[in-house]
């Protein structure tokens, strides 16, 4: 499965869509934080970004949902398992468990647990690194936590998509809740060639790299 639409670059930009989300349109006053909106500006207005992908870390939680690469999910009673093929970057869900955090920290995916009504299946995410929603976004405190509706459904065409209806928590960074739909769509290349995954692993194809820009501040870039 693959990024497909979305409603997230409305969250906090008026005209904000285009291919490099965060980089267009008006920050929407009074979504974000002070302090967050000033970050979100600032950011904004530095133009050149380092990302933590040129070095194969994480994309982490939240911004795991918009990342456009390749995913599957594994459901069995206890767990879920969501990976995404860039940096190895796999969410587990604990499916009708409480949350344990017993080494009292963050990670980059948190801690998520669910549980299944119907053909949907909630999920509640909490301890997560600060983090944004994707590359060029705002930034999230480690206060962040998200309720997530995910469930299967047929487009006109016939053709299924997997559908999240995700509500953002964070009383550092948000002035109130925000939420967004993601959407995916089935990507069968791999399938269709043949071949079969036997290691993701980020390093040996790395396409990222650092360049400095005019005031020598680093930005990554992609070949």
């Amino acid at each position: 499965w693959s990024a497909a639409g979305n409603t997230s670059t409305t969250l906090f930009l008026k005209g904000g869509g285009g291919p490099k989300l965060g980089t267009r349109g008006e920050i929407i006053p009074g979504v974000l934080t002070p302090a967050y909106e000033a970050a979100f500006k600032m950011r904004r207005s530095l133009g050149a970004e380092y990302d933590r992908l040129t070095r194969c870390e994480p994309a982490g939680y939240p911004r795991w949902l918009l990342e456009p690469y390749v995913r599957e999910f594994v459901n069995t009673p206890r767990q879920s398992w969501w990976m995404n093929d860039l940096a190895n970057d796999t969410r587990r869900i604990y499916i009708d468990q409480e949350h344990k955090n017993i080494d009292g920290t963050h990670s980059p995916e948190g801690d998520s647990v669910g549980f299944w009504v119907g053909d949907m299946l909630i999920v509640h995410t909490v301890d997560i690194y600060p983090n944004d929603y994707f590359r060029g976004q705002p930034p999230t405190s480690n206060e962040f936590e998200s309720v997530e509706v995910w469930r299967m459904l047929t487009m006109a065409n016939g053709e299924p998509r997997l559908t999240v209806n995700v509500t953002f928590y964070d009383r550092l960074s948000l002035q109130r809740p925000v939420t967004a739909v993601y959407t995916f769509r089935r990507n069968m290349e791999l399938e269709t060639a043949d071949y079969r995954v036997r290691h993701w692993e980020c390093e040996s194809n790395e396409n990222s790299f650092l360049v400095l820009d005019p005031k020598g501040r680093p930005s990554t870039q992609f070949r």
